[in-house]
């Protein structure tokens, strides 16, 4: 019978709560006296999560009876999908007139000739028509109650190499299609297979012995394959007890399958019955890493013997994380608003980077500000804390840094130069002193900053955690007069000007149909006020840090900077909230000075938004809570770049992923390869099916996260006119 459970197939870099781990075992780890603990995390365990895997012989097996089969098909409306058992099998049932199914066709043909089989019972539907890649393969009649194996082909109907479009529609279903009809398997062959036996989940792993050596083994019977799709680092290994059930003997091979380029061959294995279990230990090729494909084949085997694959792991490589030599007295952590990476080499920034490490590929959740700035604050994506758009703060019950820090006796202030951020939002959780410096206020836009600087002083005694979100390059400006005839564009007279007034000009030139004129002049001007405003924030952080010395915890205090999100530079109108998603819009700043550094490095492995909030209590020696989903940034020069990173705004994703880009949420999911694509012009789903076979797992266990409720602000007038003065 197939599991229940939805399979989980590490996807992505694995941390203690990542969603797309393995979940027998995930990593194992060893301790040496010195701390430090060595890694080896599984990306794939194949006995455990084999409906994970797509299944195959004399061709492509789509098991249908499973959430996990769903998504790896590429269902595309899986709600009209419901499970149900015949005979000790999961079958699925179908409640639509149609179901769309997506698959990766056989790799060793470009295209071929199609044969259809599918073992389906009848329900209200008198007949089953099956459409591949837009050509009708047959019809075939149903009888409500009755089991049957239908086999259609056509010649005009071709499978190809690529991922295949699978239709079938149900006829004479009446006003409601109730249950059209009920699935177990369709097979999509290059040739007939009469008398065919599937080689579904339900029978395809168990418990076998061989020299009295019990094992839990897949088993594969000529010609076969199982392929799973995966994220595969370098240094990656695929590790099994090779054995045959039966006489004789069978053949093994091991390949990794690419998008768009030769599979790679990695071992042909002889197994047979005199041999016992026979351990293998193949390492995975540089050239395979990526979001790829490992494939175990079975070309032939003597007549009933199987080859079985006992403990079938891919195992990413070793991994030693060594732990802060102490933790931080107090940490401090600043989000300067709408900066870019750049800002780095700003003399504030730039030294404080010397003894530092600066994350080169960070990346934010969201280009909406709040979104970020909350992930930052809880751990969780936008989607999860609830602060996704101006009309919806944190929602309750989610944890924050702030919460967790009072919980263990440190002091805790956070000073919000943006009202998205502000008490009415529910950023206020868990700080003991929250203050808010609004635009419009007269307050100056470096004062958050300034005021964190001065609580300090008056707290030296105390440990604390302190958050200043400041308004950073966001508008409205603040630039001296004196200063303002220096800045570009020359004899500049345009609309765009520092004052209260900056961000709603820049509303009303992006408002649709606009309502003020906004041409290249005054973008060039934006982007000047932009600089210098950047560059202000940059001599405050440089007093802040100042200030900490000053308190005589120079030693002893951690210190972040980052931003919340970065400045889309392809923007017409730029620096507005919800910038469309984008990479430049996404790419954040990020420099972490822990507690007693005096060196710096660069760190180039990809970090996101979430991996704030783990990293702020892991340098104050405080565990987490089990809700955040980030990583300590302490070990992100250790990661394998597997991690798939998510961010959204409002309704719409953007993920990047190994050398991938996938765009969701408004209207069919695309996928992007930069390095073939940079403008990603057109979607590549069609000439990647092994990558988009990955990618609807991924999307489908990241949509099985429980959304945050919708929790409305409660503006007062300050916070009202504030969001006015902010270009809301």
């Amino acid at each position: 019978m197939k599991r229940a459970a939805i399979a989980l197939l590490a996807l992505a870099a694995c941390t203690k709560k990542d969603p797309l781990a393995a979940t027998d075992g995930g990593a194992a780890t060893s301790a040496t006296d010195g701390g430090a603990v060595t890694e080896r995390r599984e990306i794939l365990d194949l006995a455990a999560h084999l409906d994970a895997c797509v299944l195959g012989h004399d061709g492509v097996l789509l098991d249908l009876g499973d959430e996990a089969a769903r998504a790896l098909y590429g269902v595309e409306d899986p709600a009209a999908l419901e499970k149900t058992e015949h005979d000790g099998a999961t079958w699925d049932r179908v409640r639509s007139r149609s179901l769309v199914l997506h698959f990766a066709g056989p790799d060793d043909v470009e295209r071929a000739e199609a044969f259809v089989d599918l073992r389906i019972r009848g329900g209200t539907a008198r007949r089953v028509t099956v459409t591949l890649n837009g050509k009708v393969v047959g019809t075939a009649p149903l009888s409500k109650g009755e089991t049957a194996i239908r086999s259609l082909h056509a010649a005009a109907a071709q499978v190809t190499s690529g991922t295949n479009e699978l239709v079938l529609r149900f006829g004479g279903v009446g006003k409601a299609p109730d249950t059209a009809a009920e699935i177990d398997w369709i097979r999509v062959g290059t040739a007939p297979a009469p008398e065919y036996a599937a080689p579904t989940y339900d029978g395809s792993v168990a418990t076998e012995s061989i020299a009295n050596v019990p094992r839990r083994a897949v088993s594969l019977r000529a010609p076969a394959f199982v392929r799973c799709t995966a994220a595969i680092p370098k240094g990656a290994r695929f590790e099994a007890q090779l054995g045959l059930l039966g006489r004789g003997a069978g053949d093994l091979e091991v390949r990794v399958l690419r998008d768009r380029a030769a599979p790679i061959a990695l071992a042909t294995i002889h197994v047979d019955a005199m041999g016992g279990w026979r351990p293998v230990s193949l390492p995975i090729p540089d050239a395979a890493q990526g979001v790829v494909a490992l494939e175990l084949r079975v070309p032939s085997a003597s007549p009933g013997a199987r080859v079985l694959v006992a403990e079938g792991k891919l195992r990413a490589p070793e991994q030693t994380r060594t732990p802060r030599a102490h933790a931080a007295r107090n940490v401090v952590l600043v989000v300067l608003g709408d900066t870019p990476r750049s800002a780095a080499s700003l003399p504030s920034l730039a030294s404080l980077a010397r003894t530092s490490r600066v994350f080169e590929s960070h990346r934010a959740t969201s280009t909406w500000a709040a979104a970020a700035m909350g992930s930052m604050l809880t751990g969780l994506l936008p989607l999860e804390h609830g602060a996704d758009g101006d009309a919806s703060g944190l929602a309750p019950g989610i944890v924050t840094i702030g919460e967790a820090a009072r919980q263990a006796s440190i002091s805790t202030a956070m000073f919000t130069a943006n009202p998205t951020t502000s008490a009415a939002f529910g950023f206020s959780r868990g700080f003991q002193t929250f203050q808010t410096f609004f635009p419009g206020s007269g307050a100056g836009a470096t004062r958050a900053i300034d005021e964190a600087a001065t609580w300090i002083a008056a707290h030296a005694s105390e440990r604390f955690l302190v958050v200043v979100h400041a308004r950073g390059g966001h508008p409205p400006w603040d630039v001296p007069a004196d200063q303002l005839k220096a800045l570009p564009p020359e004899d500049y007279s345009g609309a765009v000007e520092p004052g209260p007034h900056g961000a709603e000009i820049l509303a009303r030139a992006r408002h649709v149909p606009p309502l003020v004129r906004f041409n290249d002049a005054d973008r060039k001007r934006a982007f000047a006020l932009h600089d210098w405003a950047v560059s202000a924030s940059d001599a405050a952080i440089g007093k802040l840090v100042t200030a900490i010395e000053q308190a005589g915890h120079a030693g002893d205090t951690s210190i972040l900077v980052t931003s919340d999100t970065g400045s889309n530079a392809s923007a017409h109108v730029p620096f507005g909230d919800a910038e469309p998603l984008d990479e430049s819009a996404l790419e954040a700043l990020l420099v972490v000075h822990s507690a007693g550094e005096t060196t710096g490095a660069r760190v180039r492995a990809p970090t996101s938004s979430i991996d704030v909030a783990p990293t702020v209590l892991a340098e104050l020696g405080l565990a987490p809570p089990e809700a955040f989903e980030g990583e300590d940034l302490a070990s992100a020069d250790g990661d394998d770049g597997s991690r798939a990173l998510f961010a959204s705004t409002g309704g719409r994703r953007l993920v990047s992923w190994m050398g991938l880009l996938v765009r969701t949420g408004e209207g069919p999911t695309e996928l992007c390869v930069p390095a073939l694509d940079a403008a990603c012009a057109s979607d590549a789903s069609p000439l990647a099916p092994y990558a988009s076979e990955a990618v609807r797992r991924l999307l489908d266990v990241a949509g099985r996260k429980k959304r945050a409720p919708h929790t409305p602000p409660s503006l007062d007038g300050p916070t009202a006119a504030a969001l006015l003065a902010w270009g809301r």
